[in-house]
């Protein structure tokens, strides 16, 4: 007959498995496969999904050149004499 210690061995294996399948099939995590010695990359859907398919909105030419205006003109602005003397003006005050 069994003593207690392997019988709790062997309800705690089992109730390890079934935790490990769970987690497999819940995140798809593929430790079977990996228990089976098949190479497989458990983060190939994770990478896949993180790579940008399209470019983003913000790079459609209208914006660039809205951008590239706006750019133009803070440049003037920054050094424009008259707006640094009166940011020392302003100082001053």
């Amino acid at each position: 007959m069994m003593n207690s210690a392997l019988v709790i061995t062997l309800i705690a294996l089992v109730v390890g498995l079934l935790v490990v399948h769970y987690i497999d099939a819940r995140y798809q995590c593929q430790f079977m496969h990996w228990l089976e010695g098949k190479p497989v990359n458990p983060f190939a859907g994770v990478i896949a999904s993180r790579q940008p398919s399209t470019t983003p909105p913000g790079n459609s030419p209208a914006t660039v050149q809205e951008l590239a205006a706006r750019v133009a003109a803070l440049e003037t602005i920054v050094t424009d004499q008259r707006y640094e003397l009166d940011r020392k003006i302003a100082k001053l005050k």
